[in-house]
């Protein structure tokens, strides 16, 4: 089978990967920018070897992905390997940044008896009849967007102004949490309060518990929150878009300690999907709680290295469900999240 060359569009050398793999293409992948070169082994549009100078695997497609300039020639008469480079954290990531599959270590080449198939799945969705560029003669070059300096002014003059409204907001709520401290009980009775709620006919040496009234509906002044959670953060903004709306559990115990508790837990979801043991990383957690709000920091120790991020959560009436937002070092991720505690 000839050789197929191809020009790469304006998305970039990360999208032409991508095509092979979704159209299930066989075959070696030569890469070639400036004075270095790489190649990507595909079968059946799985990724069995990825190389670029002395870089391999992941690390390897990722380099190739950022070149901003690129020569390129597919060939899908070249047998894939017996087995991969490619280890099962580097498949995750090269499945969540560049939506691709990757065989694992058993991977087998193509029988002779799936020759046939193994040309039809390479020749079924072949790239438009442009023109046929001359290996190494056209390169990738990316757009420059055009950027409207006067949408960008408007836009920075509003989220100043948002940022000091949401300012003004917070100190409005600060000033009335301040003021709206819960009384005593046994106070003298010539100051009645009337935000505490005291059981009259409780016996004098029991202990009262107080509640402070929150828009008229009573909510425990320090809520137990010790027992194990369900947390799922939805990410709704991110640096990757693969991430985008993606759901992520995690399973977390908390320990409290009057107004301040530590957590410990794991991941061990992603969009609804359990995750295996091996891919579970661990996550630990510091919050205070001050009324109804909740403010904690994390710190997650993934398979590549260490992120950190910050909750802040809300208590609802019955202390069982905490929500609120996210927002994580883990590709600048940030989002809705709630706390649902196990029954």
């Amino acid at each position: 089978m000839a050789k197929q060359e191809h020009r790469v569009g304006a998305q970039g050398i990360s999208e032409l990967i991508a095509l092979l793999s979704a159209r299930g293409a066989s075959g070696r992948l030569k890469i070639v920018t400036g004075t270095t070169e790489g190649e990507l082994l595909f079968n059946r549009g799985n990724l069995v070897d990825a190389r670029f100078g002395h870089l391999t695997g992941f690390p390897a497609v990722n380099a190739i992905a950022a070149m901003p300039e690129t020569d390129f020639e597919f060939d899908p008469s070249i047998e894939t390997p017996t087995s991969s480079s490619i280890n099962s954290t580097e498949r995750v990531v090269l499945k969540q940044f560049f939506g691709i599959d990757a065989a694992d270590s058993k991977h087998q080449p193509l029988s002779t008896d799936d020759a046939d198939e193994r040309t039809l799945v390479t020749t079924k969705a072949p790239p438009a009849p442009a023109e046929v560029l001359p290996l190494y003669r056209r390169r990738y070059r990316p757009r420059r967007p055009k950027v409207n300096y006067r949408v960008v002014f408007a836009v920075s003059v509003f989220l100043v102004a948002l940022s000091l409204a949401a300012a003004a907001w917070l100190l409005k709520q600060e000033y009335r949490e301040q003021n709206a401290k819960p009384a005593v009980a046994g106070t003298t009775e010539s100051a009645p309060q009337p935000s505490v709620a005291v059981n009259t006919t409780a016996p004098a040496n029991t202990t009262v518990a107080a509640t402070t009234k929150i828009n008229d509906k009573a909510l425990p002044v320090n809520p137990d929150l010790t027992g194990k959670w369900n947390v799922v953060n939805t990410v709704h903004t991110t640096s990757y878009r693969s991430f985008k709306d993606m759901r992520i559990g995690f399973a977390v115990s908390i320990n409290q300690n009057g107004k301040t508790f530590t957590a410990q837990g794991q991941k061990i979801s992603e969009n609804g999907r359990a995750l295996p043991a091996g891919d579970r990383t661990p996550i630990q957690l510091n919050g205070v709680i001050k009324g109804d709000r909740i403010e904690a920091t994390f710190s997650e120790q993934g398979s590549a290295r260490k992120t950190s991020g910050r909750f802040v959560w809300k208590i609802d009436r019955a202390g069982g469900l905490l929500t609120g937002t996210f927002a994580s070092t883990a590709a600048r991720a940030s989002g809705k999240s709630t706390a649902t505690r196990q029954l």
